[in-house]
């Protein structure tokens, strides 16, 4: 409650004081010294150098005035005397010891200069908290409290006290929370935090188990073009994707169903067969010949509508290819083109599938696809749950009886699997599930905690998971048929976080960045561990797909926010 119009006392437990927010007396400036200060303040503020010598002689005229020597040292700082201002904080600390801006001066430069958190602490106090300094006084004018606990979070940054600096840091939030020091405080403990985040991401990458790969179904390779049943798949080599006439595509959709699906499976195998021809032509393109390089993904397109149990095989090979192969045909939207089509053709091979990912070499994310297909198939027949469990089931047991192979086991590809298994519900499977988590080989970063994985499997399924699949050959190119996907319903818990979220003020600061990463497709650096002793520029820095999401999620970028 306010005891008058400026000054103010706040429920906050670290605050046993008021803090004065307008300008304090202060009985020992004369009126023509006080008006001297407020003249030169705007140009210390400024950073002009014209004012250190007025400075220096206001210093030499009131050597009793520290303020003047804090400014002086602040204005050498700015203009990047530092040498200059170290002699004047010297003279400041020697004048005037319990002075609380040149103790906060002082405790800066030791711990940014020379690491030396012991002595800073011994400054300012063991327990960092201002009331301690001075516990005679009551009240405390907003810019003493604003430094001195900016300070007091530099020094627990560089002793890497994450919970404890945030702890300081809410005094100044409690206070003003729109102060250009609560904005740089918040700011550099973000930056701590996504430091701090980013080394786990890093621990647990070099914990991971990653699996070995190398294509596992060599095509022989050749120059020349196959020939079709039906003329008219030509244009799959004429046309990009979103170039195909609708008059074409209806002609195709005519064909014969039969010969239709031989020829399809032609266009998967000349795509096999001519990938290092075509490999070699695009590194002579100045730009990329999408028109060129498109059958297969025309041909995945009308397999998700036409394709049967026969083209299982060759489906297959394109997914035991290296995966430069399936970068280069299908660029990042493999799973767009693969999906559809395996949920089509392989609904009643399941044996086939289970031993595919039993194979050795192949690449997790082709696994990946296939264990998000065969959830599918129970997302679309309930009545297959039981039978999608088992295939589950022997996956895990398999991967168990052999986590000492590098062909076989990667631990991004198992927490994949058990995220799909989970959606699913599907509990009788955590016995195996954990087993593997316990021996390191489903990791964190994807799945989260043991408790978080088992509440995912106890939390009822939901429709939202389940992938709509396209009934004709216009909603395969357009993809009209996402439009059927349910939308999620926040349960209370996730109400909860989303409020909680919206009053954390890192949350909100990187929500800022953020937003200017959509706006120019670059997230701006955070400032360095403490504030600078004057001003800097920030930095832009691009976040590669494959680099940890800077929202703190412990996910790829292009997993998480880079989806968005």
């Amino acid at each position: 409650m306010p005891r008058n119009k400026t000054r103010f006392t706040y429920p906050h437990p670290l605050i046993p004081y008021a803090v004065e927010h307008d300008v304090m007396g202060d009985s020992s400036i004369t009126d023509e010294e006080a008006e001297m200060m407020n003249a030169l303040y705007p140009e210390v503020v400024a950073g002009n150098p014209k004012a250190i010598k007025p400075l220096k002689e206001l210093v030499r005229r009131c050597p009793h005035l520290p303020r003047a020597q804090n400014h002086l040292y602040t204005l050498y700082m700015m203009c990047g005397k530092r040498l200059r201002a170290r002699r004047v904080l010297r003279e400041l600390r020697k004048n005037h010891p319990n002075y609380l801006f040149g103790i906060t001066n002082e405790s800066n430069r030791l711990v940014q200069e020379k690491k030396d958190t012991v002595a800073a602490r011994h400054l300012m106090g063991e327990r960092l908290l201002l009331q301690d300094l001075y516990p005679e006084r009551k009240v405390f004018h907003i810019s003493e409290v604003m430094n001195y606990y900016q300070s007091a979070v530099l020094l627990l940054l560089q002793e890497g006290d994450i919970e404890a600096a945030q702890e300081r840091h809410s005094i100044l939030l409690a206070i003003d929370p729109e102060h250009s020091i609560t904005q740089r405080v918040t700011e550099a403990i973000l930056g701590k935090r996504m430091i701090a985040n980013l080394e786990r991401i890093k621990e647990e990458e070099r914990n991971k188990l990653r699996v070995k790969t190398r294509a596992t179904a060599p095509y022989p390779q050749r120059k020349e073009a196959p020939v079709f049943h039906h003329p008219e798949i030509e244009a799959f080599y004429r046309y990009g994707l979103e170039d195909l006439p609708k008059a074409n595509r209806s002609l195709i959709a005519a064909l014969p169903q039969a010969t239709l699906v031989q020829d399809l499976k032609r266009v998967l195998e000349d795509g096999l067969q001519r990938y290092s021809y075509f490999d070699r032509q695009s590194r002579r393109w100045t730009e990329w010949q999408d028109n060129q390089v498109s059958f297969m993904s025309h041909a995945f397109y009308f397999l998700q509508v036409f394709g049967d149990e026969s083209c299982l095989p060759v489906v297959l090979d394109v997914l035991r290819q290296e995966e430069g192969f399936l970068d280069f045909w299908f660029g990042e939207n493999e799973k767009s083109f693969v999906f559809p089509c395996l949920a089509r053709i392989a609904s009643g091979q399941l044996p086939l599938l289970q031993g595919f990912m039993q194979e050795r070499y192949v690449s997790p994310y082709s696994k990946i696809m296939v264990g998000d297909t065969v959830a599918q198939i129970a997302w679309h027949n309930m009545e297959r749950l039981p039978e999608v469990s088992d295939w589950f089931g022997s996956i895990f047991e398999h991967y168990r009886l052999h986590l000492g192979d590098k062909g076989l086991i990667d631990s991004d590809l198992i927490a994949w699997l058990a995220s799909s298994a989970g959606e699913l519900s599907l509990q009788e499977l955590l016995p195996v599930i954990e087993l593997l988590y316990q021996k390191g080989a489903v990791s964190k970063d994807i799945i989260g905690k043991w408790e978080e994985v088992v509440e995912l499997f106890e939390t009822p399924r939901d429709e939202a998971d389940l992938n709509p699949l396209p009934k004709n050959i216009s909603e395969a190119y357009d993809e009209s048929y996402l439009k059927r996907k349910k939308m999620r319903q926040l349960s209370e818990k996730d109400q909860e976080e989303l409020e909680k979220m919206a009053q954390d003020p890192y949350a909100q600061k990187m929500m800022e960045f953020l937003t200017e990463s959509m706006m120019d497709d670059e997230i701006p650096a955070f400032l360095p561990s403490s504030p600078p002793a004057q001003p800097t520029t920030k930095s832009n820095t691009k976040i590669g797909r494959n680099e940890p999401c800077p929202c703190q999620s412990g996910r790829k970028y292009k997993h998480c926010c880079g989806k968005k």
